[in-house]
């Protein structure tokens, strides 16, 4: 038996931290990929049903992409750098929505031929507003790009709600979608 005594494990080549190993033996993997996006103000748009199928919920600030896989703009997607599984988190508040109108949110997954929905949510709407949470783990491969995408049959006027500023660290942060690779 013997015993392998390090406080740090490199790439070979380009001396890359993989695992570092403090004092008390507890590991950290700080290449391990994980991002976290939120929305900054409110969305509104006069028809959410329109596209196929729905809309990209833009995020509008980055809190964590410690593997550069976020891309921000119009098509609002991360792309996985490393197939495995991965768990994902979905926070999605909707205001004014109106009496009896449905809402769907999908994880939609662009494999290279196209976005595909690969996990959907339905939820009824009363009045005021609701918050869609979400949380599941999933397999994806390298190169996937997901993308979070809202809708709704026969309710024009909902809002998606945003946090209030871009500090991460706001109490009001209704909208988000974060992951880190699992294994």
């Amino acid at each position: 038996m013997s015993t392998l005594k390090v406080g740090t494990i490199q790439d070979h080549a380009n001396s890359n931290t993989a695992i570092s190993i403090d004092s008390s033996g507890r590991p950290t993997f700080p290449a391990t990929p994980a991002w976290r996006v939120h929305n900054v103000g409110a969305q509104a748009r006069t028809n959410w049903s329109t596209g196929s199928p729905y809309e990209p919920i833009v995020y509008s600030a980055v809190t964590l992409d410690n593997a550069s896989g976020w891309t921000s703009g119009a098509s609002n997607y991360y792309t996985i750098p490393v197939a495995g599984n991965y768990m994902f988190f979905i926070n999605q508040r909707c205001d004014g929505p109106n009496g009896g109108a449905w809402f769907q949110l999908y994880l939609m997954v662009d494999s290279g031929s196209g976005y595909e929905f690969r996990h959907r949510w339905i939820q009824g709407a009363g009045t005021g507003f609701f918050t869609f949470s979400v949380s599941d783990m999933a397999i994806f491969a390298a190169g996937d790009k997901l993308q979070v995408r809202f809708g709704t049959a026969s309710d024009t006027s909902v809002t998606l709600q945003g946090a209030s500023n871009a500090n991460a660290t706001s109490q009001n942060q209704y909208t988000s979608f974060a992951g880190y690779r699992v294994g």
